[in-house]
């Protein structure tokens, strides 16, 4: 539930309800789902994108993508999977707007 009115506020560019929300569905999805559940994945890609995009905190934004994908690698049967290849994609554009080219670039090929 949480993280529904998450992604609706943050469709909303309201990010600080879109934050409150995305933070109580991890913490309720720590407790009752396995460490390695996809919906922790993409509630850690919804946080990332907050900090990418409302704060261009980029650091926390790459933590958070790092989680997910870390997830996702160990989760997902294809390593191909269209998810991994989105938070390649995020991981890649972050690195870009940082001027890290190479790091950028290999994201990118992960794709």
């Amino acid at each position: 539930m949480h993280s529904n009115i998450g992604l609706a506020y943050l469709r909303c560019c309201d990010y600080t309800l879109a934050m409150e929300n995305f933070e109580k569905a991890l913490q309720i999805q720590f407790v009752s789902l396995p460490p390695d559940h996809l919906n922790i994945a993409t509630t850690y890609n919804n946080i990332a994108t907050i900090y990418f995009e409302s704060e261009e905190n980029y650091e926390r934004a790459l933590e958070n993508y790092e989680r997910a994908l870390e997830i996702q690698l160990r989760c997902l049967p294809s390593k191909t999977d269209s998810d991994i290849a989105l938070t390649y994609n995020n991981i890649g554009s972050i690195y870009y707007r940082l001027e890290n080219y190479s790091l950028a670039l290999e994201n990118y090929k992960n794709l």
